[in-house]
């Protein structure tokens, strides 16, 4: 399991419903650890930056995108290892951008006595 999996526990895949006729699956959501955090990127063709929300509320990170005929979500459990105040997000042409950063991103280095 990489990093990404252990530091977020996936609770609900794609948003998908038996009568959801308006729900997407992508296929371009991928992650990445960057330094002092993890990066998550979706791609999200036919939503603009006032489709898309992220949402922190007791431990979870929500990602969601409706722009009134389709609909995508994806929820996260955040790792108290994670910085849930200073998470970044942006949408540029289709391309959904999460940053979550690490709460101590700074490297310390122990002397060894």
């Amino acid at each position: 399991m990489n990093e990404f999996g252990r530091l977020f526990g996936v609770l609900d895949d794609y948003f998908a419903g038996g009568d959801c006729m308006s729900c997407i699956r992508v296929s371009g959501l991928t992650s990445t650890s960057k330094g002092n955090g993890t990066e998550i990127t979706v791609e999200l063709p036919g939503f603009s930056k006032k489709d898309v929300k992220v949402v922190v509320e007791g431990g979870f990170l929500s990602l969601e995108a409706d722009n009134g005929t389709r609909e995508w979500r994806k929820t996260y459990s955040l790792a108290k290892g994670f910085d849930a105040k200073n998470i970044k997000a942006k949408m540029k042409d289709g391309i959904f951008t999460i940053f979550v950063p690490y709460k101590n991103s700074e490297v310390l280095e122990v002397e060894v006595e």
